[in-house]
């Protein structure tokens, strides 16, 4: 782990607590840099990645391409399926949570349905590695973009159980260091459709120092 970083979740509108995560900058740096940027709202340029793991402009700051900035403050977890996963990320598509609103005097709308997502690289950057495997439950992961799904964006998850039919094919980078009772919280309103019988927000993010 080379840096900390979490999530202030929201049920229904209700304070649900806090996920602490790890993150793994050393074997998966780009991966684990988008998602720090991501929690921070940070709006500092960044060097170009690799030509083969960039798919969007050379240098940028964390601003979306609709120009908003890129964080996930705001944004749901859209799908949460019990016993597999909780998947958020989407920072780009859809209303802004109805927590968020109440939690922030920011006017820019932040998104949740599951069909949207940006990287701080651009829109989406080339998988990094599949060394680190889906072990166990809190499990950090990249969900997949793109029509070849070889592509990570925003949109990401936390596994509920071992998962290893997901090796080979999802990026990890991280894992819940502290929190899965907030987890476990936020499976309970899961389905097997991945529909939440109640909203549920990240109405603050970022890192720790």
């Amino acid at each position: 782990v080379t840096v900390k970083v979490y999530f202030d979740v929201a049920i229904d509108g209700k304070s649900a607590g806090r996920i602490t995560m790890g993150l793994f900058g050393n074997a998966v740096p780009l991966t684990a840099e988008n998602f720090r940027q991501l929690c921070t709202g940070a709006w500092a340029a960044l060097p170009a990645p690799p030509a083969a793991l960039h798919t969007g402009c050379a240098d940028r700051f964390a601003i979306g391409e609709a120009g908003g900035s890129l964080t996930f403050e705001g944004s749901r977890f859209h799908r949460v399926i019990p016993g597999f996963m909780i998947q958020g990320g989407d920072i780009t598509a859809g209303e802004r949570s109805q927590a968020f609103a109440q939690h922030s005097a920011l006017s820019y709308t932040r998104s949740s349905d599951g069909t949207g997502g940006e990287s701080i690289y651009g829109k989406t950057f080339a998988d990094e590695s599949f060394a680190i495997k889906h072990g166990g439950p809190g499990t950090l992961s990249m969900a997949n973009a793109g029509a070849h799904a070889v592509l990570a964006g925003s949109q990401f998850f936390i596994t509920l159980e071992a998962t290893p039919w997901l090796n080979g094919r999802h990026v990890v980078f991280g894992q819940v260091l502290d929190g899965m009772d907030v987890v476990k919280a936020i499976e309970a309103v899961g389905s097997d459709s991945g529909d939440t019988s109640k909203e549920v927000s990240i109405v603050a993010s970022g890192e720790i120092a």
